[in-house]
């Protein structure tokens, strides 16, 4: 190569001529020619084969099921504030319900707990509401706040059960209904109800008393003139009788109604008495040649019916005869 001013010989890649100064431009390096390369032919897969009929029909009745995209139910939903967490760190929807249930488990045991004295039924109502909630949450991930739901649910069941057997026996509506349509519990053989009263008798005894009146008659044999064993009361009501002239009147009553219904008898004991928790005025007579015992009684208790005077009579045949089988089983009304 050669300077264009002084024709003076360069080396190759000088920059400038040794001799005159001028600069030296080099040509821009060309870049190399690369080879071409080889067109290559394209595969051209082979054609299917033909489809039979058969195979064709079962692939159209099954239709687009098998190419239908399934669903990733399991994946959860992101959303904008999840931006940046882990799959397995956002909470699925059925333990969002889990812990709801969980919670709602232990808000109903408290509640019902307490109000399980002031209103037992709701008290019920809502252990029984959470031992469900959290009985379904019993295998979620809030194993523990259902456990805590359970408890106290059941805690609330127990209370309203209390409170309710508390109210019940402490209602004065239901005592005084119960005082009223409830017998005396006893074991007896024979029972008698009226108006005035009511008993049982610890020996079979055969009963009568006319509907709506407080006298009867009780004997042990087919009839009463064939019985070795008769009671016998009567209700009266006495005009100017009280508990403080009772025992004057009924022990003049008594003597006389003795002397004149059983000649032959003698009166061994008198005096006044309690029969029921009313005062009452007694007389025992017999008879040794017949080996007959009778007592009467007199008892003051007004009833709400207007009487206020019961006589009792009780004759025995071979054996003393009392009125403690009467006393024992006695209500009055």
């Amino acid at each position: 190569m050669k300077c264009p001013k002084c024709s003076q010989l360069l080396e190759n890649g000088a920059a400038f001529c040794g001799n005159c100064g001028q600069p030296i431009l080099q040509a821009a390096p060309q870049p190399p020619v690369q080879a071409q390369a080889a067109v290559q032919p394209q595969f051209q897969p082979p054609a299917p084969p033909p489809i039979s009929p058969i195979s064709q029909v079962m692939n159209n009745q099954m239709g687009g099921v098998g190419q239908m995209p399934q669903p990733n139910l399991a994946a959860p939903v992101a959303h904008a504030g999840n931006a940046g967490v882990p799959t397995y760190a956002l909470a699925t929807q059925a333990q969002h319900s889990g812990e709801m249930k969980a919670l709602w488990s232990v808000i109903c045991g408290v509640a019902g707990l307490a109000g399980a004295l002031l209103i037992p039924i709701l008290a019920l109502g809502l252990g029984i509401t959470g031992l469900v909630l959290g009985t379904m949450t019993r295998k979620s991930t809030h194993r523990l706040m259902s456990t805590i739901g359970l408890v106290i649910s059941t805690l609330a069941i127990l209370g309203g059960l209390a409170g309710w057997a508390y109210n019940v026996s402490h209602d004065p509506a239901l005592q005084e209904k119960t005082s009223h349509t409830t017998p005396k519990t006893s074991m007896s053989a024979a029972t008698i109800s009226t108006p005035c009263y009511s008993l049982g008798f610890a020996t079979k005894l055969e009963i009568k008393n006319d509907a709506d009146s407080c006298d009867f008659q009780a004997y042990d044999g087919s009839s009463f003139d064939k019985s070795t064993n008769i009671f016998k009361v009567y209700a009266n009501n006495i005009k100017g009788l009280s508990e403080t002239n009772l025992n004057t009147a009924a022990k003049t009553a008594i003597e006389t109604d003795i002397q004149k219904t059983l000649p032959g008898f003698t009166i061994s004991s008198q005096g006044s008495t309690t029969f029921a928790g009313s005062p009452a005025y007694y007389a025992n007579a017999s008879q040794s040649s017949s080996g007959v015992a009778v007592i009467e009684a007199a008892v003051f208790h007004k009833t709400s019916n207007g009487y206020n005077l019961f006589v009792l009579v009780h004759g025995a045949y071979g054996q003393k005869a009392g009125l403690d089988e009467l006393e024992a089983e006695w209500q009055w009304q």
